[in-house]
């Protein structure tokens, strides 16, 4: 991301770009989350729900903070 813009991509495919006042321009960390809500209405989703990753490619360009540094 850059001030004003976010990019997400998925398999290397741009999915969706954010051009926006609110994308911040500092460093943010990344979460992940399947986002399930358990309900009382029919629900079909299979419980245990599992989150499968397996891997997150992380670009930081030059004119960046390292984003390495703890």
């Amino acid at each position: 991301w850059r001030e004003g813009r976010a990019d997400f991509y998925i398999d290397g495919q741009l999915n969706r770009s954010v051009n926006a006042d609110y994308v911040p321009s500092e460093a943010m960390y990344i979460v992940l989350n399947n986002g399930v809500e358990a309900t009382d209405e029919a629900d079909t989703t299979r419980w245990p729900n599992v989150l499968e990753v397996d891997y997150i490619r992380l670009y930081e360009n030059e004119d960046t903070v390292d984003l390495r540094t703890p």
